[in-house]
């Protein structure tokens, strides 16, 4: 909820935790016995068997998203931490959460799945199903500013180099001391090297932005294990790799930047007749997670925020150019990722504790009508470090599936989404497009040979 201006330490647009009354939280006996935030449905009349929708490898056409979690996804304060629906349909269940970002980052909200799947395996039995590798210090928002204090990383703002807002997503007060949207700045200090300066965002004046009226339907590809690896050598060998690019991670990211910004970039020179110059930027946002580099002290279970943005840009024009390889996409990835130094965190940490106000919050990927997207990158997360036990569920309770519901979001960002790899080896790619967009997909020969239409709805 919004904290009270009253508060020791306010800044405007502060938010906090709290825990309402029980009563207020547990619907009444002749209803439901049991939190109202938890909702299950039998859906085994209105949706296809779990056999039938494994069969169609539980494709987004399949499952409604309104149907499987009715809450809303950004609710007005104050608002649920969690809501979750279990679906039951024949033969096994389908788990829908809505985590509460503001309170739970990507690892926080996986770190909690963890915690709630032992726990049911407790519950049915298995004695050794403790938790004990989770820090009871996990869910302390107060923790990394009382390790950045006692660590003592602490130093006046003013000795920060202004690049460091480049990976943080807010707008920089109008009276910050550096003058950080060009490439002239002093630094005070000469221990670093000179980051980049930040890509210009614009200052939004609400969070979420309102939906866009021209929606984008829900739309996923698979690149094959082949196609994967013919893609992987084809990169490795570039010489505009530089012989650095070894991650499949870096080569699917560089990929889905190019293919999805090219689909645009075709629409709006081919179909309404723009034109791009060396000045129009394209940026990528890619969440990185924190926790290795602000402190050995931070629990790797530490479950509030702690994602700061890898941004790369490129000319628009060079990004979807023909002459530009994959390689060379994938090297600039991993040469901004190289920037992201614990010194880099802290000095990020440092601007976050000098903020005058919170609410001063944007991101390249809001809105649509732009050349900006963000990725929120699942490739290498395992699904069987989730177990719910095997007294209910098959394969060890373990999901078979998981799949973030992005079609709440297609009305207000360009998110686009790499699903865990299959288990044969494939990669999905999903993230909403205009029809106009999809034809384009469909015709780019480049993408074509190495990613297929899944499905789109």
């Amino acid at each position: 909820m919004a904290c009270s201006e009253q508060e020791i330490g306010y800044t405007k647009g502060d938010l906090c935790v709290t825990i309402p009354p029980l009563r207020s939280s547990v619907l009444s006996a002749a209803e439901h016995v049991g939190p109202r935030q938890l909702i299950f449905k039998d859906l085994s009349t209105v949706l296809p068997s779990f056999e039938a929708l494994k069969g169609t490898g539980f494709v987004p056409s399949a499952i409604d998203d309104s149907l499987i979690l009715s809450d809303v996804t950004f609710p007005e304060l104050p608002a649920d931490i969690l809501v979750a629906q279990a679906n039951f349909v024949q033969g096994g269940c389908i788990l829908a959460t809505n985590f509460n970002h503001c309170c739970l980052d990507g690892i926080g909200v996986m770190v909690a799945l963890q915690v709630w799947a032992e726990s049911c395996r407790y519950v049915q039995g298995d004695l050794t199903a403790t938790c004990s590798w989770f820090d009871p210090e996990s869910f302390n928002h107060s923790l990394p500013e009382i390790i950045y204090e006692r660590e003592g990383y602490s130093r006046p703002v003013e000795e920060v180099d202004p690049g460091v807002w480049g990976f943080l997503p807010f707008v920089p007060p109008d009276d910050y001391p550096h003058p950080i949207l060009n490439d002239t700045y002093t630094l005070h200090h000469t221990d670093e090297r000179k980051l980049p300066p930040p890509p210009p965002l614009p200052l939004r004046t609400k969070w979420p932005l309102d939906p866009h009226p021209d929606r984008m339907k829900t739309t996923q590809f698979l690149i094959s294990s082949g196609s994967l690896r013919e893609l992987q050598d084809e990169v490795m060998a570039d010489p505009e790799a530089k012989g650095v690019i070894t991650s499949v991670s870096d080569i699917v990211q560089a990929f889905f930047w190019r293919s999805a910004i090219r689909a645009r970039y075709q629409v709006a020179t081919q179909l309404r007749g723009e034109s791009f110059g060396p000045d129009d930027m394209s940026i990528l946002e890619l969440p990185v997670d924190g926790r290795p580099y602000f402190s050995s002290l931070l629990p790797s279970t530490y479950m509030g925020s702690m994602l700061v943005m890898n941004r790369a840009t490129m000319p628009v024009e060079t990004l979807c150019s023909p002459h530009t390889s994959i390689g060379k996409i994938a090297f600039v990835l991993r040469e901004a990722a190289a920037r992201i130094t614990p010194s880099l965190i802290h000095d990020a940490f440092t601007i976050l504790q000098s903020l005058p106000d919170h609410s001063r919050f944007s991101t390249a990927n809001m809105g649509l009508d732009h050349m900006h997207a963000m990725i929120s990158n699942l490739m290498l997360f395992q699904t069987d470090v989730i177990s719910f036990g095997d007294g209910i569920f098959g394969d060890g309770g373990s999901p078979l599936a998981m799949r973030p519901l992005i079609d709440r979001g297609n009305a207000r960002f360009r998110f686009l989404v790499i699903f865990p790899m299959r288990a044969d080896g494939g990669v999905e790619l999903v993230f909403g497009t205009r029809p106009e967009e999809l034809e384009m997909f469909r015709t780019d020969e480049e993408f074509t040979r190495y990613a297929k239409l899944v499905d789109t709805c």
